[in-house]
This record gives structure tokens, C-alpha cells and sequence, in this order.
């Protein structure tokens, strides 16, 4: 792989990529929070458990979390939520007894389809630029080096 560096490297933390990275992830966070909070009454976080739920239903909680990427405690809450505006319930497993799992029920099921234009309108204003070749390889790319990042660094590196 031919990688792009940097005539100099950054002197001050702002100018790392991972921080730009950081902030522009923040911005796009913000503006969803805003955007689904005002037009569907949901956070940011309920829309990651709508999608993955109602992707891959039934889940146990620990999945959720895992799919995700959101902690235990959030996604508790957070489904804590669904369940009492009745957008989703809970079953017992049919294989362990401790565990339930989840599901949509039809408002929650309605929900998702009133917003998955509204995301995907939103994803096309933000790619507007790229073309679908380049947007694969940005996220293949940034998929990949997130996954060094997340790796355990070797001793005597950082």
C-alpha cells in the first residue's frame, strides 16, 4: 500500500489527523442528534439500537451492545427507551433462560421506515462529493487503520 505522508509532521495536536478525525465525528454526531431528536423524537443512540435491531432481531442486549459499539450502560438505557414508548420487546430465549431477547414491534418496525429516507437523504448530502468507488475506499481505509489503532500496541511503540 502507497501511503500519503505528510511533508512535516504535525507540531501541534489540532493538526493530527486523528483529532480532525474526532472533531468532524462530533460535528456529524451533533447535527444527527439535532436533526433525529427534533423530526423523530429519538437520540442518536436509540437510532444505532433501531438500526441493528432491526437488521438482525431477535438480539440479546449484550449483542446490541456489541453491533453497536455503544456501552452496557447505554444501550440499557437507551433500550430502556424503546421499550416504554413501545417500540420494541423483549422474549425470553428459547435456548437460555437468563437471557431475552429483543425485537420491534410494528411502531418501532413503522419508525425505522419514516426514517431510513430521512438518513439516507442526510448520507447523500454529506457524500455528495464522492463517488461510490471513493467512498469504499475511504471507509476500507479508515476501517483498516482503526482496526491497528484498536490493536495492543507492541512493547516499546505507542
Amino acid at each position: 500500500m502507497n501511503a500519503i505522508v505528510p511533508p512535516t509532521m504535525p507540531t501541534e495536536l489540532e493538526d493530527l489527523v486523528t483529532y480532525r478525525l474526532m472533531k468532524l465525528a462530533d460535528t456529524v454526531r451533533r447535527a444527527a442528534t439535532q436533526s433525529y431528536g427534533a423530526r423523530f423524537g429519538i437520540t442518536t443512540a436509540e437510532l444505532r439500537l433501531l438500526a441493528v435491531i432491526s437488521a438482525h432481531q431477535p438480539l440479546a442486549a449484550n449483542e446490541i451492545s456489541r453491533r453497536t459499539g455503544l456501552d452496557k450502560g447505554w444501550v440499557s438505557r437507551s433500550l430502556a427507551s424503546l421499550l416504554k414508548r413501545g417500540l420494541a420487546c423483549r422474549t425470553p430465549h428459547p435456548e437460555d433462560n437468563r437471557a431475552l431477547l429483543v425485537s420491534l414491534m410494528p411502531a418501532g418496525r413503522r419508525l425505522v421506515k419514516r426514517i431510513t429516507p430521512f438518513a439516507a437523504a442526510r448520507q447523500r448530502r454529506l457524500l455528495a462529493d464522492l463517488n461510490e468507488r471513493e467512498v469504499d475506499r475511504m471507509l476500507a481505509v479508515m476501517q483498516q487503520h482503526a482496526d491497528l489503532m484498536s490493536a495492543p500496541a507492541e512493547p516499546g511503540t505507542n
